[in-house]
């Protein structure tokens, strides 16, 4: 799924490649979410005027996520290329406003009131 703000897929099997662009703000924060079940998976994600991506993994075979602090404004790619990957990925800008919101608002797992 494609929109400004993210790159969102979802899929059984992933034997390509697929890029975004997404205009990102300094100060924002670009979380990024990798769900592999099969396969592997490679991305990078670079800022389109320098020649070195910002951050890439290669031969991703395990699930994990992080956020990136983004220091300058622009445009960024995303590329993600699959081989035989089952899963999906996550790349979500967030404004510091909207970022704190989210962690302000969620429960932490050990915060929840168990039912009995």
């Amino acid at each position: 799924m494609e929109n400004a703000d993210a790159l969102l897929m979802d899929y059984k099997i992933f034997n390509s490649t697929a890029s975004q662009d997404l205009t990102i703000t300094a100060g924002d924060t670009l979380h990024v979410e990798i769900a592999v079940t099969g396969g592997s998976l490679s991305y990078k994600i670079q800022k389109n005027d320098d020649t070195k991506p910002l951050y890439e993994e290669t031969s991703v075979s395990a699930s994990g996520e992080y956020d990136l602090e983004i220091e300058e404004s622009g445009i960024y790619t995303i590329t993600v290329t699959g081989k035989k990957s089952k899963g999906s990925v996550q790349f979500m800008v967030y404004s510091n406003a909207q970022y704190v919101n989210i962690l302000i608002n969620t429960t932490p797992p050990s915060a929840q009131k168990l039912e009995s």
